[in-house]
């Protein structure tokens, strides 16, 4: 917890409002216990400055009610239920900084994604301008073949009429660009889709992590699963294929070096968890079969 305005902005607020309750009760007017407005200025330290700003303020509110309920007794200390009171107190109090905290935590880092991914955008629109041509693919992203190049007039008749490897290439059938047409326009107006996809494809390579399973870095929705070994690699991927019914794509040379041989996992937006669990599941079992080493469970 930093040391600002923030942070002494709660527990500052509960000092204040107990000193203040104290006054009026002594020399004004008698007043109930402000155990609710305690609780309310916790949920207020906590949304602004964290749990722990939040807790200091519960453990203020505790002390002072406690103050309070010595206060209005016509006999001095504290009955059973006296204590059940302020009991029920930290705990709320503290439920609430708790639950608070959490909650602010994740609205920050839902907002410092959502500005990530601002500031991404923005960067690649303004290098855009800077970009002479844009090639895309039809087929993974988009669920159907193909590709595409974007760019001037000028540059796509020089690709035409001059690029040895498109001069006897026929273009897309109708029925392929429609469906390709379809799918961009699908994408485009369901931007939770591709925020699903990179959920799906984070929370794979937690769970291979998990299961001591060789997940390689991948900055893509594509996870790679290290075999090294072309043989295995094609082994591990028919197994899969005849024990499971699942088929994973091995990559070998000359797609990657060799030596690095690996499985391909694609996760989609509609793979949930009980069939990553089974996924899993699986690749440890022909892992056991074939030899091949698992490493410690990742924390």
């Amino acid at each position: 917890m930093q040391l600002d305005w923030r942070a002494i902005s709660g527990p500052a607020l509960t000092t204040a409002t107990a000193l203040t309750a104290f006054f009026v009760d002594r020399h004004i007017i008698a007043v109930p216990n402000p155990a609710p407005l305690f609780v309310c200025i916790v949920a207020f330290a906590s949304s602004v400055s964290g749990i722990a700003s939040g807790l200091v303020s519960a453990a203020i509110a505790v002390a002072s009610s406690a103050m309070f309920f010595l206060n209005h007794r016509a006999l001095p200390g504290y009955d059973m239920s006296d204590m059940a009171r302020m009991m029920m107190l930290a705990a709320t109090a503290a439920g609430t900084a708790v639950i608070t905290g959490l909650l602010r935590q994740k609205w920050i880092e839902a907002f410092a994604s959502e500005q990530e991914h601002h500031a991404t955008s923005m960067r690649l629109a303004a290098a855009l301008d800077k970009v002479d041509i844009v090639q895309g693919t039809l087929a993974k992203a988009f669920g159907v073949v193909g590709g595409y190049i974007a760019s001037t007039a000028a540059t796509i008749d020089f690709v035409r009429s001059c690029g040895s490897g498109f001069i006897f290439t026929t273009s897309l059938p109708p029925a392929i660009a429609a469906a390709a047409l379809a799918s961009v326009r699908h994408v485009s107006a369901h931007p939770d889709l591709r925020v699903r996809h990179q959920e799906r494809a984070a929370s794979l390579k937690r769970k291979l992590a998990v299961a001591g399973l060789p997940v390689m870095d991948s900055a893509t929705h594509i996870v790679p699963v290290f075999v090294g070994d072309a043989a295995l690699c094609k082994q591990a991927s028919d197994l899969l294929l005849e024990r499971h019914a699942i088929y994973v794509q091995p990559i070998n040379y000359p797609t990657v070096a060799r030596g690095t041989e690996r499985l391909r996992l694609t996760p989609t937006p509609l793979h949930g968890d009980d069939e990553m669990a089974r996924l899993v599941a699986a690749l440890q079992d022909v892992w056991q079969t074939l030899g091949l080493g698992l490493r410690a469970a990742a924390e």
